[in-house]
């Protein structure tokens, strides 16, 4: 008899347990290098500028269009900063449904990830004083 109980069965539980564990683990390592991956691309209303953030939300690309040479500057810069929110929520989204497929939506894994990208999405912005 063991010490878990009568016949072995409370090593069937560990063992069971600790191969549900390394699953677990496995597919978290798996899912944190797809997210690590992942871009969020977006476009302003217009469609002359698109924006790519990489999977921790920093701005790697953008493209404009040509005709963006024959609009006032202010216009361009809110196109802009609307394609890289538009970019923003798509990597959100994103995040939000490999969360939900890989823990669940109602994990406190998938709350938390979620959290953290609202979160730098709904940062504030910030003044560099240029008007």
């Amino acid at each position: 008899m063991s010490e878990f109980g009568g016949g072995g069965a409370g090593l069937d539980d560990v063992d069971a347990w600790l191969a549900s564990t390394q699953e677990q683990a496995a597919r978290s390592a798996a899912t944190a290098r797809e997210l690590g991956a992942l871009r969020g691309i977006g476009r302003d209303p217009d469609g002359v500028v698109e924006a790519t953030v990489s999977g921790s939300g920093v701005l790697i690309d953008i493209a404009l269009d040509p005709q963006i040479r024959s609009q006032p500057v202010e216009q361009t810069r809110q196109q802009i900063l609307a394609a890289i929110a538009d970019a923003q929520r798509a990597l959100t989204a994103r995040v939000a449904e490999i969360a939900t497929e890989t823990w669940g939506a109602d994990s406190p894994t998938t709350a938390s990830l979620i959290a953290a990208r609202t979160r730098l999405v709904s940062a504030p912005e910030v003044d560099f004083g240029n008007g």
